[in-house]
């Protein structure tokens, strides 16, 4: 019975010690997944808050990881998301290293709407939780 449980959480993704494992995808995956129409974008090189780096360290971060994904894909990455993206996660020198770097617009993790005349460096998201209910999504 525990090696059923063992290989139902493994193949579920976690761990028995609680811990969640990295489950990147391929480039490959990712390649599929544009050719099917979806748009990849960028999340930084090492997923740390880049807030907290060394300012040049940052802007590498922000720079780099398109220019990977743009080598990989064979394609442009317009889009940015910071990692955590919650207000400490990110400052005014980021979203304006994201403009330069040439990116079109640049996802927070701050729950709420856009509305058209807002910045496209600071879009939030509609957070959903396993109890959101989905009529949240129409405002």
């Amino acid at each position: 019975q525990a090696r059923v449980l063992e290989d139902l959480r493994r193949d579920a993704g976690s761990r028995s010690d609680g811990q969640t494992p990295d489950r990147c995808m391929t480039w490959e995956q990712l390649r599929t997944m544009g050719r099917a129409g979806m748009e990849i974008g960028s999340h930084a090189l090492s997923h740390r808050s880049l807030s907290r780096l060394p300012p040049d360290e940052a802007v590498r971060e922000i720079r780099q990881s398109k220019a990977r994904i743009e080598q990989e894909m064979g394609d442009r990455c317009r889009h940015f998301s910071f990692p955590f993206g919650s207000r400490r996660d990110y400052n005014d020198a980021l979203i304006v290293a994201v403009g330069e770097a040439g990116y079109a617009t640049c996802a927070l993790n701050i729950h709420g709407y856009n509305h058209l005349d807002e910045e496209l460096f600071a879009l939030k998201r509609i957070i959903m939780l396993p109890s959101s209910n989905p009529a949240t999504l129409l405002g």
